[in-house]
């Protein structure tokens, strides 16, 4: 007898697998970081308009001019009240900017953490943000989605806390609940789209015993956006509001789409549904696609400061009437799986809630007819990654399926650094 302790060699290959996932993704946001750091010292794609808003600010205060005068950008005044705190050490210098953002992309992986700190595996869960790809280009760039996902992390960390604490007193149900809301209201005015958290809101009323609590939430929670649309006469700023007319059922797919694949890398377990929904699918696809080649009614592009850098030009012709194709068929699998886990969850109002908070968020892309990024899909990942925590299993699957991610992630924030006004 040795006195050395063993353990039993399944139970060690899976902890020694956690931490692999674990430290790759460490690893990860340390190369994301170094990118950041090393980035070009210009403005690249929309910062140079978010900047340019900052520095409105700078010159008018934090009054209703400012908020009517912001140009060329549809999302609200966050960003620019968020940069504008820290230009004492930013100084308008892009990079560190950049690094602003990258500082508040840690912290909504912390909250995302302590939002589900009561799960096996959180740490894990909430490293998931970095396996998807566009997550790259939103933290290692100055733009505008990064700091309304923090807000909007934080409100549902706070909410959770009111709604399944128990002993709080009343004084203190209060006092969170006006922080969580003023968190709510915060990520609105950073992006309108999160306005649909509110038409979502309702299903927690199902919680009888906090009613109350949850009216009052929806009430903070539409202080500083009623205030902002309000001077704006409308739900984006008056400079960008004749662009923005119209629907486009395009991006609505696309972006159900990129949100199937965005869960295929992060929760392959929401696509265990029956058969049956993916026989009816294929069918669809295969019909869509052979249709769309024909008559060549839609022609989509996706990542395409990336693809037109790797794919040959005789095959682009025939790639953009393919991958919409593609991307519908995704889309039809995702809602079809997210319709039979509704189904399966139905007395689970936080999970609910989260879901639908998330699917009518991407569905806003509807209204996006000036143009589609997928950035506006990625912007929901806080709601989904706790929608399917109890769906995200770490092993072999998991890591081949996180490496993927984080390479695609890799390449496309550099496209972006290669792009330049």
């Amino acid at each position: 007898v040795t006195g050395v302790q063993t353990c039993a060699l399944p139970i060690c290959s899976n902890m020694r697998l956690k931490l692999f996932i674990f430290g790759m993704a460490f690893l990860a946001i340390s190369i994301l970081a170094y990118m950041i750091i090393k980035s070009p010292k210009h403005t690249i794609y929309d910062e140079s308009f978010f900047i340019q808003n900052v520095k409105l600010l700078n010159k008018t205060g934090l009054n209703s001019t400012f908020i009517t005068e912001l140009k060329n950008q549809s999302p609200g005044p966050l960003y620019q009240i968020v940069h504008y705190a820290f230009l004492p050490i930013t100084k308008y210098s892009i990079i560190r900017m950049r690094l602003v953002n990258f500082f508040f992309f840690l912290l909504t992986i912390l909250f995302t953490y302590l939002t589900l700190k009561n799960k096996s595996n959180s740490p894990l869960i909430a490293c998931m943000y970095i396996s998807m790809p566009m997550t790259w280009v939103i933290s290692g760039m100055a733009l505008t989605e990064i700091p309304s996902m923090l807000f909007l992390v934080i409100f549902i960390y706070i909410l959770q806390i009111v709604l399944y604490s128990e002993n709080l007193k009343k004084i203190k149900q209060y006092s969170l609940i006006i922080l969580s809301g003023l968190s709510l209201s915060l990520s609105i005015i950073g992006r309108s789209s999160f306005l649909m958290i509110l038409l979502a809101c309702p299903i927690l009323f199902l919680l009888k015993k906090h009613q109350i609590l949850i009216g009052f939430l929806i009430l903070i929670a539409s202080i500083f956006p009623i205030y902002t649309f309000i001077l704006w006469k409308g739900l984006v700023p008056p400079d960008v509001q004749e662009i923005q007319k119209g629907v486009n059922l395009l991006y609505l797919f696309l972006s159900f789409g990129y949100m199937g694949i965005l869960t295929l890398i992060i929760a392959y377990e929401w696509y265990f549904i029956p058969k049956i929904y993916y026989i009816y699918t294929s069918i669809l696809t295969i019909v869509f696609i052979i249709i769309n080649l024909k008559l060549q009614l839609i022609a989509y592009e996706p990542m395409k400061s990336l693809s037109i850098r790797i794919i040959p030009a005789s095959v682009i012709n025939i790639y953009v009437y393919i991958v919409p194709g593609i991307i519908m068929g995704v889309g039809l699998m995702y809602l079809s799986s997210c319709a039979f886990h509704i189904r399966k969850n139905m007395s689970n109002i936080f999970f609910l809630f989260t879901l639908l908070s998330g699917l009518l968020i991407i569905a806003t892309t509807l209204k996006s007819s000036a143009q589609f990024s997928s950035r506006y899909v990625v912007q929901a990942a806080p709601l989904f990654l706790i929608a399917y925590s109890n769906y995200i299993k770490f092993n072999y699957k998991t890591y081949i399926l996180q490496l993927i991610g984080i390479i695609l992630g890799v390449f496309a924030l550099l496209s972006y650094y290669q792009y330049s006004y």
